[in-house]
């Protein structure tokens, strides 16, 4: 019996690709960008100390996700996420004016909408044209607030919201200027 020709007993190996080279053939974002990360690495320092340091991020977020089961929140970070399923929703009210050279602000009557993370609107329809606005929003203590209209906009910046007896409003009007 002639061990060169006895194929039944050894299985053929196919070279296996490493786990780096599966992260940098990947189509999803970013993901071949940490595998050539991990390829440099391991070719500088070799697998063993990769692996310690890996190992030892992943023991060392362990008591960070469990302050998080505890306190619900990290110090410093803000949760824009519901605590336990409850959404802390609020209906904030609003008005826009506009201003015209050389006059006071008057209501605004064209139909616009109000960007605070996402676009709300439209206000001001052909019935009700009295400028005021009400969104349904999470609560915060300030707002970045965009107004469109016409397809311009304006940034009016962080606003503090005010709340008085359960209603929350923007203290200040928002004013468009009105340039020619």
């Amino acid at each position: 019996m002639n061990k060169d020709n006895d194929n039944s007993s050894r299985a053929r190996k196919t070279p296996s690709k490493s786990f780096s080279q599966i992260l940098i053939e990947s189509d999803i974002p970013f993901v071949p960008t940490i595998g050539k990360f991990l390829q440099l690495f391991v070719t500088k320092y070799g697998r063993r100390t990769v692996f310690i340091f890996i190992f030892g991020f992943l023991v060392a977020l362990i008591p960070i996700y469990g302050y998080t089961l505890i306190f619900e929140h990290l110090p410093f970070i803000k949760n824009h996420f519901p605590v336990n399923g409850v959404t802390n929703d609020i209906l904030l009210h609003g008005n826009v004016s506009i201003q015209k050279i050389g006059r006071s602000a008057e209501t605004f009557k064209n139909e616009f909408e109000v960007v605070l993370g996402t676009a709300k609107g439209p206000f001001n329809t052909k019935e009700i044209a009295d400028g005021s606005f009400k969104i349904i929003v999470p609560l915060l203590q300030e707002y970045s607030i965009v107004v469109m209209c016409d397809k311009n906009y304006k940034y009016f910046g962080n606003r503090v919201v005010a709340e008085t007896k359960g209603t929350y409003s923007l203290p200040d009007t928002l004013i468009l200027h009105d340039n020619p």
